[in-house]
């Protein structure tokens, strides 16, 4: 313990988070973007419910289906894994798809223990501020040798939302606090609100990536009340009660949970739990645009009880820091120290290990760090130096390794290599690691089919103490429960590990994609060696819109110098439907009509005499009607629920005075009103120099109305509309890189039938010249502009907003002329010192792009625009943008990641799901 306790004041000092310490939420269909250091290969354990592509360091998570799984990410300085899990959508509303039911099916059959599982997952948008979720998941295994086919309910849950209230019936993932029960999968009844948390059931089941795992079923039973002391301070005592639980783990814990957030940007949380002994916690998250840092502090005393056998016992701390530099350099570093109590045995770890890439270029980097490992008796320092090149479609890394281990007090050498590259539809990487003295986790675990693939996997990717103690940390649910049988942790004289992955990802509507994966591990002991080799092939197909098909095969091979060989292939297949209405007994329920007529006047009713042209009108957009000659339509035997009804006429000069896309029930009626004279509006978009701007996408609103149109090359556009006053603007967002907006780029225009309008949208060229002025000198004097600009200290100058043509610097008796162009610009390393005349070039624009927040995407554009607004009445400045057949809608640019990661957190508060996109 001495030594546990000193490493809790290195703590404070610690830097650092590793990859593997973050926990992912993403929503199906949703996606987040995490940066890495050096990162050569991402990939998912169970690409079916997330999937990982890599660009640059950045690699993106993209839910796929509801449900938890892995990524491992492999850098040049090791490889780590984090959990990933996949949540349904959260705010599922009609304006978003055609009816109010958002659902999936799927059937699985896996050859390991024969199991097939089907499963259900709906989501039911009722009104506004209710919603109700319903899971359903079942399991059949087969027969085997001595064993009788069964078949179990491994998930089951119905969940109603109303407000900020909450019912769950049955299983929920109940993460109260650090000390009581977290992350622990309860079936029982479940009650949350603003204030109160309730939990009441038994427990049944762990999860261990994607698997549901049959556990001891304990009795838990949870009361808690939280309360604001101020904005930022919450409050919560509670009480959890494991009345039947095994001796060691029965009782009861008084918990007092303090949670504080000063900004968007910092949060922390702290619990003081009593029980057999005093158990304590604390949790801080910082989160900015370049530093990110994260503490975990736990500790439970030796008898203190749990919920689950799988919650470990004992302390453990993790420290994590991480800072970005100038031109994309970064620095990070972790710290943790454990002790474990498990049922049989105890473990200790220490681990820190810090990381500092330097970008040399845009494409070459250097990389460099330190680390420390102790488990038991055996320490171990490593200390590694590499280099990568980075190109778009290309990239490669070395990385050499020393270290030193207690056991041999000796020095070892290593090193790793990898590659990565892509071409067209085609994707690949590639790396070889070999360690000398290498900390190995060796794991006996019992005859289970389905997880034997997913176990091998973890011990061969635990290469470093760091990966060891995650591993015992992480899965000791599966120590507690018997799942693995023994452990071994050791330095083997060598070890070597090689990957490989090759993708295509195919195109089109079928959306193909066909993956093959290679590991390969072999470890040479004292007086033997053992190879393990594990491929697997996967692919995936979409059969329509909404149902895929997917399938893998794994071929897994173990062997031991002397020994006999051990086999084992795995195949697995499903098919996935998605649905958004649910079938119901009798068929349809009711009549959707209305009628399209002539509005002239503007009025909203139809015009007196007038008969409309022939209009078409389509449901949902599979049934179609023309109307009849009184402009009457309408659909029969529609199901129940919301349903999108759109109308279009054939007269390209033809508009629409009310929307041309509304929601409707059955039994409902609905009028679209038509005009056939619009009005028009000329216009240009110009650069401060005269230059057309091409590409630059122009608004014209009036209340939720928004037509766009994007500027040609020479910089003319032009809108046809409704007569009357509308707001025309520039989307800044779309700006080329290098330009500003006027302000008054956002102005009111009275459009008329009789006379076409004219407007010209003034853009600016930022231009600007930097550089160093003699000793002396206090400013500078900018002619022709008659303009004095201050020189700093140390003589640095920056001269901004400069118009196109030649500029004359004036420094004391000194002078330049420089010749700024007609686009963007930014000249530096101007010496105004040197006495001989200097011919200074025109340099490119060196110019950040900014941030956007993207909202969503959408095939119907009515269902962006009802986003819009929805998002303007809360106070953020959400515009749509025309991206062919989809419309996207996004807010921002922002200067700032963190800037854009406030409005996205902002908006989740709200329910509507967004991510930060970089550029405009």
């Amino acid at each position: 313990m001495k030594r546990l306790t000193s490493a809790l004041f290195l703590l404070l000092a610690a830097f650092a988070a590793q990859a593997a310490e973050r926990a992912v939420r993403v929503p199906v269909r949703g996606s987040q973007i995490l940066e890495f250091v050096g990162v050569t290969a991402a990939y998912s354990i169970d690409a079916n419910i997330a999937d990982a592509s890599l660009a640059g360091n950045e690699v993106t998570i993209f839910g796929r289906s509801p449900g938890t799984t892995q990524v491992i990410v492999v850098s040049i300085t090791g490889q780590t894994a984090f959990n990933v899990t996949v949540e349904p959508p959260r705010s599922l509303t009609a304006t978003t798809k055609r009816t109010d039911t958002d659902g999936t099916i799927e059937t699985r059959y896996s050859t390991a223990a024969q199991q097939v599982t089907n499963s259900v997952n709906v989501v039911r948008q009722e009104s506004a501020t209710r919603r109700t979720e319903v899971h359903v998941e079942v399991a059949h295994y087969g027969e085997e040798a001595g064993v009788r086919a069964s078949s179990t309910l491994p998930a089951v849950s119905y969940r109603i939302f109303t407000g900020s209230r909450e019912l769950t019936l049955l299983d929920r993932v109940v993460d109260h606090s650090p000390l009581t029960a977290s992350n622990t999968i309860v079936r029982g009844i479940h009650y949350l609100d603003d204030h109160w948390r309730i939990h009441a059931g038994r427990t049944a089941y762990a999860a261990y990536q994607s698997f549901l795992l049959p556990a001891e079923s304990d009795t838990v039973l949870g009361a808690a009340y939280a309360f604001d002391t101020n904005a930022r301070t919450r409050i919560t005592p509670g009480l959890f009660i494991y009345p039947d639980a095994d001796d060691d783990r029965r009782g009861a814990i008084a918990s007092m949970l303090v949670d504080y957030r000063k900004s968007d940007a910092l949060a922390m949380r702290g619990e003081l739990a009593v029980s057999r002994g005093i158990g304590g916690a604390f949790q801080l998250d910082y989160d900015r645009e370049r530093e990110r840092a994260h503490v975990d502090l736990r500790y439970r005393p030796r008898r203190f009880p749990t919920a689950t056998p799988g919650e470990p016992r004992g302390f453990f701390a993790d420290a994590a820091w991480s800072r970005d530099f100038a031109r994309g350099s970064s620095a990070d570093a972790s710290f943790s120290a454990n002790q474990y109590f498990f049922r049989n045995f105890e473990q200790r770890t220490i681990n820190a290990t810090t990381n500092v890439r330097l970008r040399a270029t845009d494409h070459l980097s250097f990389v460099t760090g330190a680390s420390f490992g102790s488990f038991d008796d055996t320490h171990t320092i490593t200390i590694p130096a590499g280099v990568q090149l980075d190109y778009a479609r290309f990239g490669v890394s070395a990385l050499a390794r020393w270290s030193r281990s207690s056991a041999t007090n000796e020095g070892a050498p290593g090193f790793r290599i990898a590659a990565r590259a892509s071409a067209g539809h085609f994707f690949g990487n590639v790396s070889i690691d070999y360690q000398e003295q290498a900390p190995t986790l060796a794991l006996i675990f019992r005859e289970q089919p389905d997880l034997a693939l997913a176990l091998a996997e973890l011990g061969i990717r635990a290469t470093s103490a760091a990966d060891i103690a995650r591993a015992l940390r992480e899965n000791s649910a599966l120590i507690d429960l018997g799942y693995i049988e023994g452990i071994t942790v050791d330095l083997a004289p060598s070890r070597t590990t090689g990957t490989m992955e090759l993708a295509w990802l195919g195109s089109g509507a079928a959306r193909p994609q066909l993956r093959a994966r290679l590991l390969y591990n072999r470890i040479d002991g004292v007086a033997t060696s053992r190879d393990t080799v594990i491929a697997t092939l996967s692919a995936s197909r979409r059969l329509t819109d909404a149902t895929d098909v997917f399938a893998s095969y794994s071929w897994w091979m173990s062997q031991q110098r002397g020994g006999e060989q051990i086999v084992q292939p795995i195949f697995e297949a499903g098919v996935r439907h998605r649905f958004d209405e649910l079938p119901s007994i009798g068929g349809g329920h009711g009549t959707i009509a209305g009628v399209v007529f002539v509005d002239e006047d503007l009025d909203g009713r139809p015009d007196a005499g007038a008969t409309p042209e022939s209009a078409e009108v389509e449901l949902d957009g599979t049934r179609r009607a023309e109307t009849a000659r009184d402009g009457s339509f309408s659909f029969a035997n529609v199901q129940r629920g919301a349903h999108q009804v759109v109308a279009r006429v054939p007269r390209r000069d033809a508009y629409f005075t009310t929307p041309s896309r509304v929601e409707a029930q059955p039994g409902e009626r609905v009028s679209f009103g038509v005009a056939f004279t619009p009005a028009r509006l000329f216009g240009t978009v110009t650069s401060d120099a005269g230059n057309g701007v091409g590409n630059v996408l122009i608004s014209l609103t009036r209340g939720p109305k928004r037509l766009e149109t994007t500027s040609a090359s020479d910089g003319t556009f032009s809108f046809s509309a409704a007569p009357g006053e509308w707001n025309l603007a520039v989307d800044t967002a779309t700006l080329p890189a290098g330009y500003t907006s006027d302000a008054n780029n956002d102005r009111a225009v009275q459009l008329d039938r009789e006379q076409p309008q004219q407007a010209a949208m003034a853009l600016r060229a930022n231009r600007s010249i930097s550089g160093h002025a003699p000793a002396g000198i206090t400013s500078i004097v900018v002619e022709p502009l008659g303009r004095s600009v201050p020189v700093a200290a140390d003589g640095r100058f920056t001269i901004r907003s400069l118009p196109a043509g030649e500029v004359t610097l004036r420094a004391g008796a000194t002078t330049r002329t420089i010749s700024l162009p007609r686009d963007p610009a930014l000249i530096t390393g101007v010496d105004l010192g040197v006495t001989a005349p200097v011919a200074v070039a025109d340099a490119p624009a060196v110019i950040e792009h900014p941030f956007s927040v993207q909202l969503g995407t959408f095939r119907i554009e009515a269902n962006a625009l009802e986003l819009v607004e929805r998002a303007q009445k809360n106070g953020i400045d959400a515009h749509v943008v025309d991206a062919g057949d989809f419309t996207v809608v996004r807010s921002g640019a922002y200067a700032s990641r963190d800037e854009a990661a406030s409005v996205v957190r902002q908006l989740e508060r709200l329910g509507i799901p967004a991510v930060v996109v970089r550029g405009r």
